[in-house]
């Protein structure tokens, strides 16, 4: 079964979301990687908005390289838990009224992806 933990550091400048997937098998390191600059479409989106668009990308990712890896079973259960985190996501901060937004509270342009093994 796959458990994930949500875990939020804070670093000097910037919060870092990390999303712990703990699994028999160790995602191999040469999958984590950065999301791409800014495309012309999330240009136009205040801040805020472009940090969410990225957090949905890195689950995107995330899912895909699972399915490459023909883990049907592990991709299933990830596409459900990350489906929930998905709609959490939304339903927390895609509010229009920024004042209703955590202020603490920040999306790092990377998702990493890590097992307890070897973490």
């Amino acid at each position: 079964m796959v458990n994930y933990q949500i875990a939020f550091t804070n670093s000097m400048r910037r919060s870092i979301l990390f999303i712990f997937v703990c699994t028999e098998k160790p995602l191999p390191l040469r999958k984590f990687r950065r999301i791409h600059p800014l495309s012309r479409k999330e240009k136009g989106k205040d801040l805020w908005m472009q940090r969410v668009s990225r957090l949905h990308q890195s689950i995107l990712y995330a899912k895909t390289q699972l399915k490459l890896r023909k883990n049907l079973l592990l991709y299933q259960q990830v596409t459900l838990s990350l489906s929930l985190l998905t709609s959490l996501h939304r339903a927390m901060f895609q509010t229009s009224q920024p004042e209703r937004r955590p202020a603490n509270f920040a999306f790092h342009h990377t998702l990493f992806v890590r097992t307890r093994i070897g973490f």
